[in-house]
């Protein structure tokens, strides 16, 4: 059950994390916690992707409208199912305690805005995620960088994590056995000026947010209601679950 309750919660992640993508978000993290209405600028340009995806380009081309962003060309399937190769070689491979901290690395991220900033002084940042986001950090600008947004990259990850997690806990029969979802990527995030850092604070739930806390935290930032709410949550037990 606690499984089932994991790929939800990615699911109403990764949905969030989408519509994002369609609005080209990112590149101002000097507004302090995200409050609902995002409004930053940003190319409206997306790409639906994944290893079958037949079509090597994307139907829309990069409008490079986020601020001082790279000059990219279009992205292409093949260039995605070739990052997520890497990613299961290099960062997944025999780790499955990195699954979680990958989907946490994405969702930490989107917290106002999936702009590819994490601040590494953040107490609430704090822990073994550091490890996996040092690999993906590596991978991203050793060969990425020309192609996607780091924000894009981290989401990426993280939908390559729940798919890996979600093998890994068919063949181990941690949990009962999982339909595999296929996911459509969308790119088109923004990366803030300082990527990938930052100074800004974000406040997240911790253990000493009461229930209604946690629903209001989820519902100002995501827009999820209760159950949403509690299904993310159950993020936690990806690679671990049973």
């Amino acid at each position: 059950m606690r499984m089932q309750w994991a790929v939800a919660a990615v699911i109403i992640l990764l949905l969030s994390a989408e519509a994002e993508a369609r609005r080209g978000h990112g590149g101002d993290r000097n507004r302090g916690r995200h409050h609902g209405g995002h409004k930053r600028p940003g190319g409206h340009h997306r790409h639906d992707s994944d290893e079958s995806d037949e079509s090597n380009e994307s139907n829309e081309v990069s409008t490079n409208a986020c601020p001082g962003a790279v000059s990219r060309k279009r992205l292409e399937a093949r260039t995605v199912a070739a990052a997520k190769m890497e990613l299961k070689a290099k960062l997944f491979l025999d780790r499955p305690d990195r699954y979680a901290t990958a989907v946490r690395i994405a969702f930490h991220d989107c917290v106002g805005g999936c702009d590819g900033c994490i601040n590494r002084n953040n107490p609430d940042n704090f822990g073994f995620m550091f490890d996996s986001l040092d690999v993906m950090d590596k991978l991203y600008d050793g060969g990425y960088k020309q192609v996607m947004s780091r924000a894009d990259f981290y989401i990426l990850t993280g939908v390559t994590a729940l798919e890996e997690s979600l093998q890994f806990n068919n063949a181990n029969l941690t949990s009962s056995y999982i339909q595999p979802v296929k996911f459509n990527f969308k790119y088109g995030r923004c990366d803030c000026p300082t990527s990938p850092s930052t100074s800004v604070d974000r406040g997240f739930p911790g253990g000493h947010f009461g229930y209604q806390q946690v629903m209001d935290f989820f519902r100002e930032e995501f827009g999820f209601d209760e159950r949403e709410s509690v299904a993310i949550m159950g993020a936690h037990t990806l690679g671990g679950a049973s």
